[in-house]
């Protein structure tokens, strides 16, 4: 898997590029060596919701190289300027038919995918935000996109956050108020979030 990569050129990306959209032929899986990417599903209203943020070491579009209609299911855009090698498909798949231990990892990585996918739809009809929030602070410090000191992981900008939970940004901005109050979390002054407590927050993430 650490191998996969190093046969493919690395290419800049800058904040905000977009690296696929939905419906488009599904022509790569992307490895990201540096920076930050999140992918997400729009709404015909124009509402985001945020299916994942991924940060180096992770791959971004293996669902979509694997499903049968061959188009990117879903968009992706760089949250922090980046640095990521495009593996062809026909290579990807390849690999996937060709060598077992490869093909079960995706299968592990998509199956992680999904189930993280299903728990977010049962969190936005039965959780409420501060229960959301929480989850997502967790599943986010966990990946290590934010982290417990200053100037650690990026900076998650809040649209981005609110989209995660399923929440108006106004909203989601005033739970992160409220957990600042709580000294369950900090920001720095790149406005990057800094968990204080972890176990407060798994307890608000399992009340």
């Amino acid at each position: 898997m650490k191998s996969l990569p190093k046969d493919y050129p690395l290419k800049t990306y800058h904040k905000r590029d977009i690296v696929f959209w939905e419906g488009d032929n599904a022509k790569s899986l992307y490895f990201i060596e540096k920076g930050s990417v999140k992918t997400y599903k729009s709404t015909e209203s124009g509402k985001e919701f945020v299916t994942g943020i991924y940060g180096p070491g992770d791959f971004v579009g293996q669902i979509s190289l694997l499903n049968s209609d061959k188009v990117y299911v879903e968009n992706a855009t760089v949250l922090e300027d980046a640095e990521m090698c495009a593996i062809p498909r026909k290579d990807f798949t390849k690999l996937i038919y060709g060598n077992s231990a490869v093909s079960q990892k995706f299968i592990g990585m998509i199956s992680n995918n999904l189930m993280h996918l299903q728990e977010q739809l049962v969190d936005m009809a039965f959780a409420s935000v501060r229960q959301r929030a929480a989850k997502a602070l967790l599943e986010l410090y966990d990946k290590h996109v934010i982290q417990d000191k200053p100037m650690g992981g990026i900076g998650i900008p809040r649209e981005d956050f609110a989209g995660m939970i399923g929440t108006a940004t106004e909203t989601a901005i005033r739970t992160l108020s409220d957990f600042k109050d709580e000294g369950l979390i900090a920001t720095d002054h790149g406005r990057r979030i800094i968990i204080l407590n972890e176990k407060g927050l798994r307890e608000v993430a399992d009340f």
